[in-house]
């Protein structure tokens, strides 16, 4: 019963990033483009790049940069590409 019990209160304590949903389900929560902008993104396009292999406004791509930096909680696009570094999504992508 105590182990229970240590286990529930490990689980609330935790903070509120380590319950979300795992890196690689956000992947299919994504839209088409949403990944392939993401997969530019990692490697290491800027958005008119972007835009320019999509034949899109670079405006667009930074709102899709802006929700997919939304999806992974992550602030930077740095951030983006720490967080699929760790999370080992570049093997996805390349």
């Amino acid at each position: 019963m105590l182990i229970a019990g240590v286990a529930v209160f490990q689980l609330l304590t935790l903070p509120i990033e380590k319950m979300l949903a795992p890196q690689n389900e956000i992947i299919n929560l994504l839209s088409a483009k949403q990944k392939v902008v993401l997969k530019y993104i990692l490697h290491g396009l800027n958005a008119k790049e972007i835009a320019n292999k999509m034949h899109l406004s670079y405006r667009t791509i930074e709102f899709h940069t802006d929700t997919i930096k939304k999806a992974f909680n992550a602030s930077s696009k740095s951030e983006l590409i720490s967080i699929a570094i760790k999370e080992n999504l570049m093997g996805i992508f390349f």
